[in-house]
């Protein structure tokens, strides 16, 4: 009987096939359990509300207002959250949608060489995603690009170095066989911690781009101003409302209902019941705000 010879050789761990749905299993697994602990219908409704405000606060600050004073609901802010989360929505839904596509390709054309190339390539691009993502958001008083590109920046790296990790298991998967050391770069854990930093990073960019489309919204308020209806107020008490707004004096009616009215002002909004007004002037940025249940009398043109 003739014995196997003896070889030095170390024990090859080899990956299977169902090692690459270990991502998928996991992450979904991290969503699972994120919907026990908060459900999902009252976290989306958060999600919106937070949405919201930082839109409506952020676009209050640039006008010179304070969001508590226009008396929203949990449903206004939601409604107005619609517009923060549509386009980052539409357009993730494109790249994950392009990405799925290409992944496929890649994995029918690339042989294990181009597969490890590919990922040192994707491995660089988050690296260097992630140091300009850290970097941008450090500065103290950053521009509209950096504010928004440097947390999208954050997220997108984050996704690549995954992305990575998955392409160098699904390497090592192929060449399994042929007694190559390999293993499981993330496991169940890893892969649940970038399933929490993914959606933390996301929640990060659209609340940036929901700030920045308030900053957008009370710049156009403003500049619309012109084109805005013009107020009269007629008011039984004086309102000492300064110039250039136009004041005039009924005298001489004791009867008289409304005893002055003020002309000079444009219309910004109406909430909460009340008028959120400013002078005609555009080099005047005065923000007058008068309850609608004072008695007065107001006039659009």
């Amino acid at each position: 009987m003739v014995s196997e010879p003896e070889t030095d050789m170390p024990a090859v761990a080899v990956a299977s096939d169902a090692d690459a749905g270990v991502p998928t299993r996991s992450m979904l697994a991290t969503l699972r359990g994120i919907g026990t602990l908060v459900a999902p219908t009252s976290l989306v409704t958060a999600l919106l509300y937070y949405f919201g405000w930082t839109r409506t606060s952020k676009q209050a600050f640039v006008m010179g207002l304070d969001d508590s004073l226009f008396g929203y609901s949990a449903s206004d802010y939601i409604l107005r959250s619609i517009t923060s989360m549509f386009w980052p929505l539409f357009y993730a839904a494109l790249v994950i949608l392009a990405g799925v596509f290409a992944h496929a390709r890649l994995l029918a054309w690339a042989g294990e060489r181009a597969l490890r190339t590919v990922t040192l390539a994707v491995a660089a691009t988050a690296g260097i995603l992630l140091i300009l993502g850290l970097v941008g958001s450090g500065v103290d008083r950053p521009s509209r690009f950096i504010s928004l590109t440097a947390p999208m920046a954050i997220t997108i790296g984050i996704a690549l170095l995954a992305y990575a990790a998955y392409l160098h298991q699904i390497a090592g998967i192929r060449v399994g066989g042929q007694g190559a050391l390999t293993g499981t770069p993330l496991g169940p854990v890893g892969w649940g911690a970038v399933t929490v930093l993914l959606l933390l990073s996301s929640f990060w960019t659209v609340s940036h781009y929901a700030a920045i489309k308030g900053i957008d919204f009370a710049r156009s308020a403003v500049q619309q101003l012109p084109a805005q209806p013009s107020v009269t107020i007629y008011s039984p008490s004086r309102l000492y409302l300064e110039h250039p707004v136009v004041e005039e004096v009924f005298r001489g009616e004791e009867e008289a209902a409304y005893r002055f009215k003020y002309s000079g002002l444009k219309l910004l909004f109406r909430a909460d019941g009340k008028l959120f007004l400013r002078p005609s002037d555009l080099d005047d940025p005065r923000n007058i705000v008068i309850a609608e249940d004072t008695g007065i009398r107001v006039e659009y043109e």
